[in-house]
């Protein structure tokens, strides 16, 4: 969210609707392609809790990745600096922690999903060799990903690639 409201913030700035969406667990799209991506890493409690939040974002330029469609904040609006980027995310993540801490996850969740690709967009969650096809059903209390198989079976999803399509 907090990556998410940075980058918008961004866009508003200079008046442009950019077109930005979540995709879960941890991508931002623009115009339906990736331009960023975030990586959490938690551990605790035995030597201490820690979370460290890894953030990339193709502000200048989006490298050619074969395969993979990518975007740029450039394309959209003058590539903002780096600094002013981590600057206007560290706020937004002091006040969607605000948010965590005051109203719990399920006001996250509702926000999340206002900014996502719509329920019933086509989905296939890859694991290793395996694909499961379906449609995204939301998310669930804890965050995992609600796909809707073709039979109509709803099943959480932990873990995998999302591909949307």
């Amino acid at each position: 969210m907090a990556l998410y409201e940075s980058i918008r913030s961004f866009c508003e700035r200079v008046g442009v609707t950019a077109p930005l969406l979540l995709k879960w667990p941890n991508d931002l799209l623009l115009d339906g392609r990736k331009m960023a991506g975030i990586l959490i890493e938690t551990g605790g409690p035995a030597d201490g809790r820690w979370v460290v939040i890894g953030v990339g974002a193709n502000l200048r330029k989006a490298p050619d990745v074969p395969g993979r469609k990518l975007a740029a904040l450039s394309e959209w609006v003058a590539a903002p600096d780096p600094q002013a980027v981590c600057h206007e995310l560290a706020q937004q993540m002091e006040r969607w922690m605000a948010l965590w801490d005051g109203q719990g996850f399920a006001s996250i969740r509702t926000e999340w999903l206002a900014r996502a690709h719509p329920p019933g967009s086509r989905l296939a969650v890859q694991r290793c060799e395996t694909y499961i096809t379906g449609s995204f059903s939301g998310l669930d209390e804890q965050g995992c990903l609600l796909l809707t198989l073709p039979e109509g079976t709803t099943i959480p999803v932990i873990t995998g690639d999302i591909l949307l399509g």
